[in-house]
This record gives structure tokens, C-alpha cells and sequence, in this order.
């Protein structure tokens, strides 16, 4: 019975979000704001795929070299890394990673990329830190992404185009959140995972753990989430909360 609550669940927060976004056609799914936000649109394969972070260098070259177009900012240092990279300018582009990596004030997306760098330079992480969680769940024939990661933001994506946004401090949500993290944890350190992202339709919920030592991945079938210690339906159970407070927040929260 627990097993068809979280399923179900997820179906009925999601059939929710969608009838009350219906009238936002003008919205768009560009540059998300500080806010906890609703938006309807077509989301891109970029976009879903930034998710992951799990960009190659000449990758994270593009999209360096299109965000530092009269913008001085982080990606400013990532392209310096990158080319240097590219230029096969070893010690100086893993010396640039590292700053990256290294500063835990970047967005954890970004040290994630920086890592993608230092592991395509044969640097590994002398201790793993999970720095995202993304759960794919099917879904009326599609598929259902939340992402949450260490700073305590989300991304929830809707099989309908939905985008929710959340990224803002709140003691429950940060606490979900963080005990997600720390059940992630054991699974990353006690659990044998699939060390390479599947883009594979499946019928099963997938797991994503994006750490500093590469995205590390397990499928569970409906049936296996129905046992209440288990640390896989103990993180889907947080993970219906977290989409329960995103959803009700893109129904309260005012348009700016």
C-alpha cells in the first residue's frame, strides 16, 4: 500500500500543477530566477541535459564560450580552463579545475563540471561527494525528472513540459533535501551502480547521483519501492515531499 501511495502520489501532484498552470501561456523556459516559479513550455534536451552535468570539455568549451559573451563571470575561468585543456596545457587547465572545483561558494553544477575536467586529466577525487540527485520517474507514457542538489535547490520537470524552480532556503525543504543527501551517501559508498547515465526509455524509477568522482546510476522497479528501510524508497518517499512543496509553492507564489 505504501508503494502505491508514492506513486500515485507523484501522479496526482503533477495532474494538480498542470491544471493550475494552464492560463501562464506567456511564460518561457529561459534563465530561472531566485523564486520558487512555475513555467509550461517545451523543455529543451539542453536544458534536461544540464541537469545532469555530466558535460565533456569540449562541451563545457560551447557552453563556456556562449556564456562569457560581455559577461564576466564564473564562466569566464571555466573558458580559460577549457582552452588551456584543449591546448593540452595540462598543469595549468588542472590548476584552474581545481579553483573550481575547490571553491564550495560555486553552484553545484558548476563544480561538477570543473570535476568532469580534472577527471578528463586524470585527476580523481580523494574523497566522493554527491553534489545532485535526480530521480526520473515514467509517467502517462513520459517521464518525470526532479533534480535536487547540495545547495539545497530543485528542478522538477513535468511529463506534461511543466518547469518548477525552486531555489530558496527554507528549514523543511533543506531538511528533505539534506537527508536525501545523506541516505544517497550510504547507496554511493555500500551499493554497486551503473558509473554512466542511461538515456534509455524504462518503466522503472531511475536514480541519478552526480558526484565528484562521475554520475553513478540504479533503476528500481515499482515493486522493489515498497520496503520502508530501504534507503531507494526512503529517498523516492523525501522526494514526494520536496515535488509536494515545489508544487504548492508555484501555486501560491505571485508572478513578478
Amino acid at each position: 500500500m505504501k508503494r502505491l501511495y508514492f506513486i500515485l502520489t507523484f501522479s496526482i501532484l503533477t495532474a494538480t500543477l498542470v491544471s493550475c498552470s494552464d492560463d501562464k501561456t506567456n511564460d518561457t523556459a529561459t534563465t530561472p530566477t531566485p523564486v520558487t516559479d512555475s513555467i509550461k513550455t517545451k523543455v529543451p534536451d539542453e536544458f534536461i541535459d544540464l541537469l545532469f552535468a555530466d558535460q565533456s570539455i569540449q562541451q563545457l568549451d560551447n557552453l563556456a564560450s556562449a556564456r562569457t559573451i560581455g559577461n564576466k563571470s564564473i564562466w569566464t575561468d571555466f573558458l580559460s580552463a577549457t582552452q588551456q585543456a584543449l591546448q593540452h596545457k595540462n598543469d595549468e587547465a588542472i590548476a584552474a579545475f581545481r579553483l573550481i572545483a575547490d571553491d564550495k561558494t560555486n553552484e553545484p553544477r558548476v563544480r561538477l563540471w570543473a570535476w568532469n575536467g580534472l577527471r578528463s586529466l586524470g585527476v580523481r577525487p580523494k574523497k566522493v561527494e554527491i553534489l545532485g540527485l535526480i530521480l526520473e520517474v515514467p509517467q502517462q507514457g513520459s517521464t518525470e525528472l526532479l533534480a535536487m542538489y547540495a545547495d539545497r535547490s530543485a528542478r522538477y520537470i513535468n511529463y506534461s513540459g511543466m518547469v518548477v524552480v525552486w531555489e530558496q532556503h527554507e528549514h523543511k525543504m533543506d531538511s528533505l533535501m539534506g537527508a536525501s543527501f545523506k541516505l544517497a551517501d550510504q547507496i554511493v559508498a555500500t551499493q554497486a551502480l551503473t558509473n554512466e547515465r542511461s538515456h534509455a526509455r524504462t518503466d522503472k524509477v531511475r536514480f541519478s547521483f552526480l558526484t565528484t568522482d562521475g554520475l553513478m546510476q540504479a533503476e528500481k522497479s515499482i515493486e522493489a519501492l515498497n520496503d520502508p528501510k530501504d534507503n531507494f524508497t526512503r529517498i523516492f518517499g523525501n522526494s514526494v515531499q520536496v515535488l509536494s512543496e515545489m508544487v504548492n509553492r508555484a501555486k501560491t507564489t505571485p508572478k513578478e
